[in-house]
């Protein structure tokens, strides 16, 4: 999957007609992904770089630090390959890829990918996701993602509030060591020129976990994932 990633992004990048690059970075207080801190509540520093094309297409890398969770896993890489299709000023769909790899750890089994389709509207987003091998987890892993979120921006005041609502699914809870679960954010934005600050919350409800990998696993211990933190981004 790396290799057809990497394939699709030398090719849209070797056309440079009606094209543009955008990069970002953040500094946050805590990486939270889908409700779970991916830091083990400790700060991140992140960036990526995207080369979009006329077409819709689009080909990026985003890396993230991972703080205590370093020492086993290194730093996140994700590798991206997305195709937009605009309906109307309100409304636009589309499809991404992406691969999850952790330098530290270089089995391939660390790495996995996503798949993806999304709608943006003028009301709400929403995207669901599926993989096989969630976590680089090769059997039994099958998993799903469902998100909604809504950014509403006051002009005048330049400050917004982002919300937004996920579940995930597994296919076989008793291998994975854990059950579905949904995860809610809530946040406030401030932006003034390239800058872009954001205090939030995340939680996730209560999901049991247990000994994955196991038939007779039995979920003996409830899991809330609660974090306030703020984070500092740009876009250029």
């Amino acid at each position: 999957m790396k290799k057809l990633l990497f394939t699709l992004a030398v090719s849209l990048s070797s056309t440079v007609v009606m094209a543009g690059t955008s990069a970002n970075a953040t500094m946050t207080s805590d990486y939270t992904w889908r409700g779970q801190s991916q830091t083990g509540n400790q700060s991140a520093v992140q960036g990526g770089m995207d080369y979009v094309h006329s077409s819709g297409l689009t080909a990026g890398v985003w890396v993230s630090s991972l703080g205590s969770n370093a020492a086993t896993l290194g730093q996140e890489v994700d590798l991206i390959v997305a195709y937009r299709h605009k309906i109307n000023e309100n409304h636009s769909v589309g499809l991404s890829v992406t691969n999850y790899t952790y330098t530290q750890d270089r089995s391939e089994s660390a790495d996995w990918s996503e798949y993806a389709v999304n709608y943006s509207g003028k009301w709400f987003d929403f995207s669901y996701a599926m993989t096989s091998n969630y976590g680089g987890v090769e059997d039994d892993a099958g998993s799903t993602y469902m998100n909604i979120a809504k950014t509403v921006n006051c002009k005048d005041t330049n400050m917004g509030i982002k919300l937004s609502y996920g579940i995930t699914t597994f296919a076989d809870e008793e291998a994975m060591g854990r059950t579905g679960y949904a995860d809610y954010k809530i946040g406030i934005t401030k932006t003034k020129g390239d800058f872009t600050a954001e205090l939030f919350h995340t939680n996730t409800t209560g999901r049991e976990v247990g000994t994955s990998g196991s038939e007779t696993s039995t979920f003996v211990e409830e899991e809330f994932d609660s974090v306030v933190g703020f984070s500092l981004s740009s876009n250029f």
